[in-house]
């Protein structure tokens, strides 16, 4: 028997939702209701959303609410945002392109150019390296500035965008198939003044930058003072990658190690604390890379581009 969930609770005397509730099913029902004011067989703007979605609520953050809609798969829309839609309620496929996009591509094992060094380095002699570089972050830090925004999204974001195009960074090993992610999401700490502690968040990548800066202060205005391991209710999904900044600390090397079976071959990135050099602003960058998908080469592309996006955040940010 399927159970129903009172909504009454949560809704005002018209209707509309005055909190959103923390127990996951009932949280779902509410976000049904809401997702039953959109018109089948509609497309709606990022705009045309945002507006049903104030229409129909009280506390004044629409921007959660079109979030969770598309993260529990109400709403599909266009990976650029350009484009919202109603779900199909049964159609599970549609529905698993409306979330956060997870596409896996397997590889022609036998056939693949790297079949031999992914063995060797991960069953002969499991090897991962690290590399650290200053980079003249100056102007991208003077044009955020410019427009009022924070940096640390737009080093996710440019990280992220590089990575999507490597797909060396991108390489996975799921049950026995490897292959590869469409896109990688930053996985990232959030650093809480009052007791000095972190918790790990996450951003939904998007290639278009002001979506993304979007997306990350969505993400910090809901879950940034949540306290705890998980700052947000939803795991950092399969294909994410972890990246940092450690404020703190003028560092000329950085290498992370684990304390036990380490899984992942995806890229480990973390920064340091900005410094001055010849009036340039600097900033250390630590990239470490599993060497069964990635060599010297590819870390050097990475970091050369890095360079030259940091060098020129025109060509990425509009």
């Amino acid at each position: 028997m399927e159970l129903k969930f009172d909504k009454s609770h949560f809704l005002d005397e018209n209707g509309r939702i005055k909190e959103l509730p923390q127990k996951h099913k009932t949280r779902v029902a509410v976000l049904e209701y809401l997702s039953e004011k959109f018109e089948p067989g509609r497309d709606y703007t990022e705009q045309e959303v945002n507006a049903v979605c104030s229409q129909w609520h009280t506390f004044g953050d629409y921007f959660l609410l079109r979030r969770e809609l598309v993260d529990n798969g109400l709403l599909c829309r266009e990976r650029n945002g350009s484009r919202y839609w109603v779900a199909k309620p049964d159609d599970t496929e549609e529905k698993a392109t409306c979330s956060v996009n997870s596409k896996f591509h397997p590889i022609d094992f036998e056939n693949w150019d790297r079949k031999q060094y992914f063995y060797y380095f991960t069953k002969m002699l499991p090897t991962g390296f690290s590399l650290t570089v200053d980079i003249d972050i100056t102007e991208t830090y003077l044009q955020m500035k410019k427009e009022n925004k924070k940096f640390f999204p737009a080093y996710l974001y440019l990280s992220s965008k590089l990575i999507t195009e490597q797909q060396e960074f991108r390489i996975a090993k799921r049950e026995d198939q490897v292959g590869y992610y469409e896109v990688l999401h930053p996985s990232y700490a959030c650093f809480h003044e009052d007791d000095k502690t972190m918790s790990n968040l996450w951003t939904e990548y998007n290639s278009s930058f002001r979506s993304f800066y979007q997306n990350y202060i969505d993400d910090q205005t809901r879950y940034g003072s949540n306290h705890g391991v998980l700052a947000k209710p939803v795991s950092p999904p399969e294909n994410s990658f972890l990246i940092g900044m450690l404020p703190w600390t003028q560092f000329t090397s950085y290498s992370p190690v684990p304390y036990g079976g380490a899984s992942s071959l995806f890229p480990v990135l973390q920064a340091g604390k900005f410094f001055f050099k010849n009036e340039r602003k600097m900033m250390p960058l630590s990239i470490t890379v599993h060497h069964a998908t990635a060599d010297g080469y590819h870390v050097g592309l990475f970091l050369n581009q890095f360079q030259e996006g940091m060098n020129h955040p025109e060509s990425w940010m509009n």
